[in-house]
């Protein structure tokens, strides 16, 4: 409670509490995914580590084992305790008084082994069963090699199928090497798979764990800022559409004003002017609500589409006069159809309104002089005829060309003060043309901005 009291008390910004909460969802997977990172590195040091000392300990086992028998048998040559002493005494000391005992440990050999042959065989038999009594299921390949002559006199294959391995012969990475000599002449080579999938197999719950609380906290993350945009964006809808409302209300307001107060009903020609201006403005303001009202449903009613075949020559010539005619600056537009008598099934009203508005945002996002192509043609290969609008204006950002279809949204780069909206128009082409069945999308390009779109070829 302290903790949330004093976080209030700093009164830090929405992004400063964004950050601060980000932090402390991803410190639990974070100090998780340290442990255990540390945890696997010594596991495998100790899997390591036993594995060598289980190597020692089953030669020596073998030595006992053979002079056991020999004693049985014959009762002359002198035999080792049966007992574990001598194994805790080589294997399990420290650095120094482990190679004295493997220094004894080669003596032994050195001594015995003229007398009583070697068996390999045996220490196989041992190091398997002592890998399968400690837990350590690996594949291994034991050599006993004459390093001086380069032969190798036994070879023992080990193999162990892994459920996600393909192969039931894995990659042997490692290599552990007991000598059985002070002259190195002759050794124990055992070449092993690497112990990492085993601790990686041993571990799979805590991995598991990490993974889910690393995706909830990402998600958690997403969440807070995707509230976090959707405050902005509710915030800057209200801001645009106020200022969208009061214009045509106070250009109305202005007009009736000069028709009730200053005299302008005494005048026939300014009278109409005034009064023509003030059923413009409303007229404006009626479009807008009917746009509101339109995308604020959860979806478009399929059985509202009137289709007819639409001749789109024509359609964009008229669009063409009438964006080059009420534009405030320097318009040119430019027509291709092809092939030229290209036709389509569609909504004609619902068509021209998706073409004017996209003409509309090249207009109004291009520079003093508007130059907007107009190219319309026929897929032939996917059976779709597709519209491209491109202008010359300041572009899409990549990382805004899939968010300026949804609904309130705006490009901050976009919303300058000389170019109004409440980001409602690209959603209501996208819903348009997804209700056609086609799709809408922006096009990288080197500058500029091209939306395409493509409807269905009947």
């Amino acid at each position: 409670m302290n903790f949330l009291q004093t976080i209030c008390a700093m009164r830090l910004s929405s992004r400063q509490l964004l950050f601060v909460f980000s932090l402390g969802i991803l410190m639990v997977p974070g100090f998780l995914g340290w442990w255990m990172v540390v945890s696997f590195v010594q596991r495998v040091g100790e899997k390591e580590q036993r594995i060598a000392d289980r190597f020692v300990e089953v030669d020596l086992q073998e030595i006992v084992l053979r002079t056991h028998r020999q004693h049985e048998v014959d009762n002359l040559l002198f035999h080792f305790p049966t007992d574990h002493t001598l194994f805790g005494a080589t294997a399990h000391n420290l650095n120094p008084t482990r190679e004295v005992a493997l220094e004894m440990q080669r003596s032994q050999h050195e001594s015995l082994d003229g007398w009583l042959p070697l068996q390999p065989r045996t220490t196989d038999s041992l190091l398997h069963a002592a890998f399968v009594a400690d837990h350590l299921p690996i594949a291994y390949e034991l050599r006993w090699e004459h390093l001086y002559e380069g032969r190798t006199l036994f070879v023992a294959h080990h193999t162990y199928r892994r459920w996600w391995l393909l192969s039931a012969h894995p990659r042997l990475a490692a290599a552990d090497t007991l000598y059985l000599d002070n002259d190195h002449l002759r050794a124990y080579v055992l070449r092993r798979e690497s112990v990492v999938p085993l601790v990686l197999q041993e571990m799979w719950p805590v991995w598991l764990l990490f993974v889910l609380l690393l995706g909830a906290g990402i998600w958690l993350i997403r969440l807070l800022m995707l509230r976090r945009q959707l405050e902005a964006t509710a915030r800057d809808f209200t801001h645009n559409i106020t200022h969208e409302l009061k214009t045509p209300i106070a250009v109305a307001l202005a007009a009736h004003e000069a028709l009730a107060d200053f005299g302008g009903d005494l005048d026939p020609v300014r009278r109409r002017h005034l009064l023509a201006t003030s059923r413009r403005q409303l007229q404006r303001l009626a479009a807008m609500v009917e746009q509101l009202l339109a995308v604020s449903r959860p979806a478009f009613a399929p059985t509202g589409l009137h289709l007819t075949v639409v001749d789109l020559l024509p359609l964009l010539h008229r669009l063409q006069d009438e964006h080059e005619l009420k534009a405030t600056k320097p318009v040119s537009i430019f027509v291709q159809v092809v092939p030229e008598g290209l036709t389509v099934r569609a909504d004609a009203d619902h068509l021209t309104h998706v073409l004017s508005n996209l003409i509309d945002n090249a207009v109004k996002y291009s520079p003093e002089q508007a130059e907007v192509d107009l190219l319309v043609e026929r897929d032939k290969a996917r059976r779709r005829i597709v519209f491209s609008v491109t202008d010359r204006g300041i572009g899409i950002p990549a990382r805004y060309r899939e968010r300026v279809f949804r609904k309130f949204f705006r490009v901050p780069q976009g919303d300058r003060h000389e170019v109004r909206g409440y980001g409602l128009g690209l959603f209501y082409v996208r819903s348009l043309v997804e209700l056609h069945g086609g799709r809408i999308g922006i096009v990288p390009t080197a500058s500029g901005t091209t939306v395409r779109f493509w409807l269905p070829d009947a």
